[in-house]
């Protein structure tokens, strides 16, 4: 398809070319030749101040010598100063005024007096030692646009009278004359010495007559040394500088404490004071050096001081010290630790760890390992396989875990737990704690005095030197317990129900504990059940302590008589040695003569064979508590199971036995004769009987007070006599 695009404007008829240039009006002028000369002129006074602008005034300072009297043998240093000087007012020109495109630097251009400004002219003074010039060359510059009439400083024009000092007068016009003598001309001023009296009579020392605050007026450097005001340095907030991990001295940079400090002025800024929570930190060869506290972990602040010379402010650091980790891999691997306290994780694979100094944090992991935990007080866990665990010196922990371990604490006082498994368990030198756990482990404690736990299975357990305590388990499986050397004890506080310890046979027996055997022990402590103690006569001084329950101390196994004070928990005879015990609620004699001392609380005694003596004192009288109330009289009450022909009841200086009736009928004049006195005491008895079982009561007034505190109770019925002894 085909598109024709035709045009629709008529075409009009050509007009006449000439009338093109006719002015149309001709009464009325271009103003384009005047508009681009202006542009022009415009341009070239715009170019021409960037070639010459006036400086800035500083005032000179006192006492200070105009020209030096020698010029230093230094090398060539060029200074510039800028000082004000007098400029001679110029006559207003009468030619027009004349665009001047000149570009030195240096020309004179005249200025309109109606401008009203008095710019101040750039000098500047050149020292040149190494030529032969006496003294300084004095250069003064003007703006091409700078009014050089108006010439003068402004800074020594007051606000009272603006006309006194400039030489210029807004108000006069510029044909008039004004009220202050004309400086000199710029050219005349820089052929003047200044060190001539007569040629400074017109200018005045700026220094004097200079009313603004001198550090408004900046130096070349933009500062004035003398009117500075010094700012403090600041701080965006406390430094963090790293994580600490070892225990050996770390350094610390002046630049690391300065890291969030700045000086508004940039003076420089030092360091001072620098002190720590915990560690200690000293000045070493232009650092710090910070060392961590021997075991500690955690944050540790620095506070310290930061100066710029003048102000001070406090800064705070921090410092994380935390422990160094040491991890394996899942092979067979060596791992060797360093001083410090580490955590050392070997991984599974059998291990061999050397873990050295330092409070170690160690895991064998799964595998056979074999490890060495070296100074310091570790935490040692062997996880599962046959481990061998050596703690070295320190007070260490120890855990076998799963598996037939070898563990030995070596020196110190070390807590090792065996776990599951047969395992050897070996105290070393120190108070030791040694758990066996599960399986039929072997117990050593060592030298000191160690707690033993035997754990479940059939354990053997070794107290070795010192006073040991051995713990044995209600596990119902058939240990043994060898005190060793010192003064050992056998304790089954974990039996609830009643057992038998016969120190006769060196043989425990219950439910609970199966049938274990011991040896080299002084003392047993029973269960919370009934339990009954067998004493042996083995002239040992022994130790019984029954525990909770009812429990009975029985010395069936002598023969030769004792002596047993209830009151006192002692026992003592030829055959036995003396013996203490206590929480005993029953006591048995043996075969011989024995003799029972009793006085408050409850007791059952029974004599054995022999003549028996069963003497009851009277109840210790209560503490006085300071009060008026009084207190209750304490009692007695005590039952005699097997008072036999023989045996006697003694209250006071009375003797109480039991006799046929026809020998009681014949020393009747005997026993109730004169040696009787109602006076002394009161004692009676009575027959009480109760279903099928009969008893005979003694009671005994130790006081005369009208309480019966004493009370013996015999089984059956008795015929008693009482009689005085000596």
């Amino acid at each position: 398809m085909i598109v024709n695009v035709k045009g629709t404007k008529q075409t009009q008829a050509d007009p006449d070319l000439a009338q093109k240039f006719v002015l149309k009006s001709m009464d009325r002028q271009s103003k384009t030749p005047f508009a681009l000369g202006m542009l022009l002129a415009s341009l070239v006074l715009y170019f021409k101040s960037f070639l010459s602008s006036p400086g800035s005034a500083q005032p000179a300072e006192e006492g200070a010598e105009p020209y030096p009297e020698e010029l230093p043998p230094s090398e060539p240093e060029v200074t510039a100063e800028i000082i004000p000087l007098p400029v001679e007012r110029k006559p207003e020109p009468e030619e027009p005024f004349e665009l001047d495109t000149s570009s030195t630097v240096l020309d004179d251009f005249s200025a309109a007096a109606f401008y009203g400004i008095s710019p101040e002219p750039f000098e500047f003074e050149m020292d040149l030692g190494v030529l032969s010039v006496t003294k300084p060359m004095v250069v003064a510059v003007l703006a091409a646009n700078d009014n050089n009439l108006a010439i003068g400083d402004p800074a020594q024009t007051s606000s009272a009278d603006s006309s006194d000092q400039t030489g210029f007068d807004p108000v006069a016009g510029p044909d008039q004359e004004t009220s202050a003598e004309a400086p000199a001309s710029p050219q005349e001023a820089a052929t003047q010495d200044p060190t001539d009296g007569t040629d400074q009579t017109d200018v005045e020392d700026p220094g004097e007559t200079d009313t603004r605050d001198q550090g408004d007026t900046p130096d070349l450097d933009g500062e004035d040394e003398e009117g500075r005001v010094n700012r403090a340095p600041r701080s965006s907030g406390p430094v963090t500088l790293w994580d600490l991990s070892g225990c050996g001295p770390f350094l610390i940079a002046i630049s690391d404490l300065l890291s969030a400090a700045s000086d508004p002025d940039g003076d420089p800024l030092t360091v001072q004071n620098v002190t720590a929570s915990h560690g200690t930190i000293t000045w070493t060869n232009g650092h710090w050096e910070f060392q961590a506290a021997l075991g500690y972990e955690g944050v540790v602040t620095m506070t310290y001081e930061i100066t710029d010379g003048e102000f001070v402010i406090e800064q705070v650091a921090y410092i994380n010290v935390q422990r160094n980790t040491i991890e394996g891999t899942d092979g067979d691997d060596q791992i060797v630790g360093t001083d410090c306290g580490e955590n050392i994780d070997g991984r599974a694979g059998d291990d061999n760890i050397y873990a050295r100094g330092g409070d170690d944090i160690i895991s064998g992991g799964e595998g056979d390992d074999h490890i060495v935990a070296g100074e310091g007080n570790d935490i040692v866990f062997g996880g599962n396989g046959h481990d061998i665990i050596l703690g070295g010196s320190g007070d260490d922990y120890i855990f076998g875990e799963a598996g037939n371990d070898y563990l030995s604490g070596d020196e110190g006082d070390d807590i090792v737990f065996g776990g599951d498994g047969d395992d050897r368990l070996y105290g070393g030198a120190g108070d030791d704690i040694l758990d066996g756990g599960d399986g039929d482990d072997i117990i050593e404690g060592g030298a000191g005095n160690d707690v033993l736990l035997d754990g479940k299975g059939s354990d053997r357990v070794a107290g070795g030197e010192g006073d040991d305590l051995v713990i044995a388990a209600a596990d119902g499986a058939d240990d043994h317990f060898d005190g060793g050397a010192g003064f050992d004890t056998l304790e089954y506080s974990a039996a609830g129900e009643g057992i038998v310890i016969n120190m006769t046979e060196a043989v425990a027996s219950g439910e609970e504990i199966g049938t274990d055997t011991f040896v080299n022990f002084e003392a047993v402590v029973g269960g919370t059940g009934d339990d009954h103690f067998i004493a042996a006569a083995d002239g040992d001084d022994d130790h019984f302590d029954g525990g909770q329950g009812f429990d009975t101390l029985d010395y069936s196994a002598t023969s030769e008589g004792i002596v047993i004070d209830v009151m006192g928990g002692v026992a003592s005879g030829k055959e036995i040695g003396t013996d203490t015990f206590e929480d005993f609620e029953a006591i048995a004699g043996g075969s011989g003569d024995d003799h029972f001392i009793a006085a408050g609380g409850e007791t059952v005694l029974a004599g054995g064979g022999g003549d028996d003596v069963f003497e009851f004192l009277p109840p210790e009288p209560a503490p006085v508590q300071g009060t008026s109330i009084p207190e209750p009289t304490p009692t007695g009450k005590h039952m005699i199971l097997d008072f036999n022909v023989g045996d006697r009841v003694r209250m006071s200086k009375y003797d109480i036995f039991e006799k046929v009736l026809d020998e009681i009928e014949e020393r009747f004049e005997e026993i109730y004769g004169d040696d009787f006195d109602d006076d002394d005491m009161a004692i009676r008895y009575r027959h009480d009987r109760v279903d099928d079982i009969s008893r005979t009561v003694i009671e005994a007034d130790f006081n005369n007070d009208g309480v019966w505190e004493t009370a013996v109770m015999i089984d059956g019925t008795r015929a008693l006599v009482i009689i005085g002894h000596a």
